[in-house]
């Protein structure tokens, strides 16, 4: 594994909408990879307690559209937060400022690798 392999997450998000709950996980929006920082791989540590939460704010990140409406959307225009819950859990939000969509991933348990 390289160092590049271990500063990467990728995501697949949904348009956080009231059909949300009816999605299959293997049919995103849009796809997020994500380069961590030093600082955030960093965060990535902290176990929150069961009433907290972390977020970690994303400045290196590529958006891939996977359905054909957002393939028009201007990608890069948009904040980008990693969530880390109790767990500890880890899910995406992606926000576009010109419009206020957002698209969310499922919570996915954030299991760090030991090493040997």
């Amino acid at each position: 594994m390289t160092d590049e392999s271990l500063s990467q997450l990728s995501f697949g998000v949904f348009t956080l909408n009231d059909d949300l709950a009816a999605r299959s996980f293997d049919d995103a929006d849009l796809v997020l990879t994500v380069q961590l920082e030093e600082a955030d791989l960093e965060a990535l540590i902290y176990a929150p307690a069961e009433d907290e939460s972390v977020s970690i704010h994303i400045e290196h990140f590529v958006l891939d559209a996977q359905k054909q409406q957002f393939k028009s959307r201007e990608l890069q225009d948009a904040q980008v937060q990693l969530v880390i819950n109790h767990g500890p859990l880890i899910n995406a939000v992606v926000e576009f400022s010109d419009d206020g969509v957002m698209f969310v991933s499922p919570p996915m348990e954030l299991i760090a690798e030991q090493p040997e």
